[in-house]
């Protein structure tokens, strides 16, 4: 969904829901004082905006998560096919070629996968394959000591998998969604009820909050899907593994 027409969209509700209300309180001749009207405005906005606030810095810091997991599974790709250059040549052919078939896997099979949190069993088998080569390295006698950081290298890049398939599964509570979209319904709805003499800039106000809280909720849907939409996380690191650290 494009940010600005779902802003504009709000706003066009916005419009609508506002000549409704405006209509009706002249029907009713609502007459609550600006003043005690205030206080209530005053008390729902700040609530709204500390649990806003918090959403917004949890959000993204699992946003901050997903990319860093993303990028040290990617790195430590990297570091095995290093490493396999100092290995025996019967270990390393192998597993240069498994990194290669499964980081090619995860950015053209997993990755479009991701954006509906579900998880693809090609990319485990490939994963299993460099897991039965460690296995194994450890069990030869001649070559253990010298294939030992290629045996903890491919452990960690298998940690680093783990963990970053079990961050695609965290997401925002939908009753988080539900107190976040109906504290912007209230917010909204009062400012309606504010008397101000001039239409016009209570219109033009009112619009500029709604338009801030639309994109506000816009941010946080993008954040909280990170491997879809606007804020999509690039599968770039992986395809430099592809290529040995070589893409541009």
């Amino acid at each position: 969904m494009n940010p600005l027409l779902f802003t504009i969209g709000c706003v066009v509700v916005l419009c609508m829901f506002f000549y409704i209300t405006e209509r009706l309180l002249i029907k009713i001749n609502f007459s609550i004082p600006n003043e005690v009207l205030g206080i209530y405005f005053n008390v729902v906005g700040v609530l709204y905006t500390l649990i806003l606030a918090f959403v917004v810095v949890t959000v993204w810091q699992g946003y901050d998560e997903n990319v860093v997991a993303v990028e040290n599974e990617a790195h430590q790709l990297l570091d095995i096919r290093i490493e396999a250059e100092n290995i025996p040549a019967h270990y390393e052919e192998p597993i240069e070629a498994a990194i290669i078939s499964y980081a090619r896997a995860v950015h053209e099979d997993e990755w479009p996968k991701l954006a509906e949190r579900k998880v693809s069993a090609l990319e485990d088998e490939k994963m299993d394959v460099l897991l039965q080569l460690r296995q194994q390295m450890k069990k030869d006698s001649l070559y253990a000591e010298d294939c030992a950081e290629m045996i903890d290298y491919i452990k960690e890049a298998r940690e680093c998998r783990h963990y970053r398939l079990l961050l695609t599964h965290s997401s925002l509570p939908d009753i988080m969604w539900v107190v976040l979209i109906i504290g912007s319904v209230i917010c909204v709805f009062l400012s309606f009820l504010i008397h101000v003499k001039d239409m016009f800039w209570q219109m033009v106000l009112t619009t500029l909050m709604t338009s801030v809280l639309a994109m506000v909720l816009y941010l946080l849907f993008a954040l909280s899907h990170p491997y879809s939409g606007n804020a999509m996380i690039d599968s770039h690191p992986f395809e430099e593994v592809e290529l040995g650290g070589h893409s541009h």
